[in-house]
């Protein structure tokens, strides 16, 4: 029997290095019984049993048994969620992604965090309040009845701290003397698109109804905020300056990890393949109104804006494709031209 033939297994592998050697490895035949069986139970239960084992490693525990989780598919995406959000490589990344201020008050409260009971406790509601539309921190702030943190979730939140201060210098800064000129004027573009997003979203929102505004302008409020980040703003506004034919590797990250662009797209349809998932994963009604808003920004209108949108079909629901088609319908130019409002 071939475990990876097994979604739950196939999802564990995904999740942890560890955890897909271990199956290539065949290890789980080394515990067996002569009288075992391999069956998809079996293996189920080990690979869940294997993720138990490594939130263990890093401090987080619960009372469920991977046979109750396998029952529960809301606990067992808990189980994933808590997995990768504290994935030492993840939230190292995370945190240094944070603005100074947002970083220097999660230290803070991990500082002042007494129990490492509460440790746990105190992070999820530090998320949920930053990232409100992130459903996977939703998710985790929504367990901390179910899942709690020892004494190692202190060492190993504590060690990433460590890392991310090791790898920073707050004596540098992006801004020098050679690229001030440049920076300068990346920032005043930078403050021209803001402009322009929030007079296109305010158009399609004066014509469209049914939206959730609050995430909308939440995406708004963030659209290319991590152009700003001081880790890359002078990268990004050399790139604005001199727009070099091949891509560097931060800005093909940018395009790998933002929504609204294809590339985001692509990495996720890549991923959900590989895992086998199931369930809808496209874009949502306020992404595609961002979406369009970004391909405008790159000079697309009428039919050639239909066409690059119309790459991001296979992506949609039929119904979100309906709507992303009535959009296009727009005058862009003269809203932007200021003729029509």
């Amino acid at each position: 029997m071939d475990p990876f033939n097994i979604d739950i297994v196939r999802r564990c592998c995904g999740s942890s290095d560890n955890i897909r050697d271990y199956f290539l490895d065949e290890r789980y035949l080394i515990d067996m019984d002569q009288n075992d069986m391999v069956t998809p139970q079996m293996l189920s239960v080990t690979a869940v049993d294997l993720m138990l084992d490594e939130l263990s490693e890093i401090g987080i525990s619960s009372n469920f048994r991977a046979e109750e989780l396998l029952l529960s598919p809301m606990d067992l995406d808990t189980l994933f969620n808590l997995r990768s959000k504290f994935d030492k490589d993840n939230f190292y990344k995370f945190l240094k992604s944070l603005k100074p201020e947002v970083y220097s008050e999660f230290c803070g409260i991990v500082e002042n965090v007494s129990l490492p009971e509460d440790l746990f406790i105190e992070i999820a509601d530090f998320m949920t309040a930053i990232l409100p539309l992130d459903t996977s921190w939703e998710i985790i702030q929504r367990s901390v009845e179910y899942w709690y943190s020892t004494k190692n979730f202190s060492k190993h939140i504590s060690a990433i701290i460590s890392k991310v201060d090791i790898h920073s210098d707050p004596n540098t800064t992006p801004i020098n003397d050679s690229n001030v000129v440049e920076i300068s004027h990346f920032l005043e573009h930078m403050k021209e698109r803001d402009a322009q997003v929030k007079v296109l979203v305010d158009y399609i929102t004066s014509k469209v109804f049914g939206l959730d505004g609050n995430r909308l302008d939440f995406y708004v409020k963030n659209y290319d905020r991590d152009k700003l980040n001081p880790d890359c703003i002078a990268k990004f506004a050399r790139y604005d300056a001199t727009h070099p034919e091949e891509e560097p590797d931060f800005l093909v990250h940018h395009h790998e990890t933002v929504y609204h662009h294809l590339e985001y797209w692509k990495k996720m349809d890549e991923t959900y393949e590989q895992l086998e998932c199931k369930g809808p994963y496209g874009p949502n009604k306020e992404q595609v109104i961002m979406i369009l808003v970004s391909l405008i920004l790159d000079g697309f209108f009428g039919n050639d804006l239909h066409r690059e949108l119309s790459k991001f079909k296979m992506y949609m629901m039929e119904t979100t494709w309906a709507f992303a088609e009535k959009l296009v319908s727009f005058d862009y130019e003269a809203v932007l031209r200021g003729d029509v409002k």
